[in-house]
């Protein structure tokens, strides 16, 4: 199967994980540069004030498996704080805001995942109001272990305006775009984009041992200037029909470009990708019931046309 990487893409800082540095520390090596932060940090710091004697470990690597260019990011979900269960199998998870505990919660006996929380993120302006957030992974789970995608869009008050969860399960083998798509539940102007990864649910309990996830190239796409719902329309090069269908659709293209058709389930995984002709026939049986997105792209690789189809059954 093909991915294509929409040109219009922003790239968030470091997004591409070319850039780390080391640190002087016996646990941790190497993290990644321009304000992405790690959990594995965090729940060392809290577990050895706690109990100075338990063992932690590294969740986040510099790794040369990526998709483009020489580093991506390795996230392990493992046990933290052997041989004590103050944390247990937690998940790796890597961020664009810094992730906190509350420690006077953690005093007080709550569990340290229930007293996480995250603050700051990328600024983004009103122009770069994102419609999505695109990373390219590889995913070997432990059993039923689900990876996820996490997107909160702030106002300028810090308020959320917009989310998205794009939940991975089962393996991953080729490195493979996920696209979450983002929705808005206000039109204040968006002030903060945050982007957390992580390699097995957050929470209590929740993550499964030894569960593997790589990531490389994090970047969000802005929505058009019209409006924010991610399937507006930019042009209306291709007429797309029945909708809902039960599986077979029509594509009719008035363009003289050469465009293609990039459809994702959603979870943000592209399940359709090919040229389009004037006239084209798809047989989507094969796909579930539900609901899809899809881009249309020009010969240069940019989207023209948004929008979603339904597959009823």
């Amino acid at each position: 199967m093909l991915f294509a990487f929409p040109s219009k893409a922003q790239y968030i800082p470091n997004g591409s994980l070319e850039h780390w540095h080391q640190l002087n520390s016996p646990i941790f090596t190497y993290v990644p540069d321009s304000n992405w932060y790690t959990l594995d940090s965090q729940v060392a710091a809290i577990g050895l004030f706690l109990n100075a004697s338990d063992t932690f470990n590294e969740q986040v690597y510099q790794t040369n498996y990526a998709h483009d260019g020489a580093i991506g990011a390795k996230l392990w979900s493992k046990h933290q704080g052997a041989p004590d269960t103050t944390f247990g199998i937690i998940t790796a998870c890597m961020s664009n805001c810094r992730d906190s505990i509350d420690f006077a919660a953690v005093l007080a006996g709550a569990d340290p995942l229930d007293a996480l929380y995250f603050v700051g993120g990328t600024p983004i302006t009103a122009a770069q109001r994102p419609g999505s957030v695109g990373v390219w992974v590889k995913y070997y789970p432990n059993g039923s272990d689900t990876a996820h995608i996490m997107v909160n869009v702030l106002n300028s008050s810090g308020a959320v305006i917009g989310t998205a969860d794009s939940m991975l399960t089962g393996v991953v083998n080729l490195f493979s775009f996920i696209e979450p798509h983002i929705t808005y539940s206000s039109t204040d102007t968006s002030a903060t984009l945050q982007v957390i990864i992580t390699s097995s649910p957050l929470g209590v309990n929740a993550a499964k041992d030894s569960t593997i996830m790589y990531v490389d190239q994090i970047s969000y796409t802005p929505l058009p200037p019209t409006g924010i719902a991610p399937n507006s329309h930019l042009q209306n090069n291709v007429e797309c029909y029945p909708n809902p269908s039960t599986g077979i659709v029509y594509l009719h293209s008035n363009s003289s470009d050469k465009l293609s058709w990039q459809v994702y389930n959603t979870s943000g995984q592209v399940v359709v990708h090919k040229t389009l002709a004037a006239h084209n026939r798809e047989d989507l049986s094969y796909l579930p019931a539900g609901t899809y997105f899809y881009n249309i792209l020009n010969s240069r690789g940019a989207i023209v046309q948004q929008d979603k189809f339904t597959i009823i059954k």
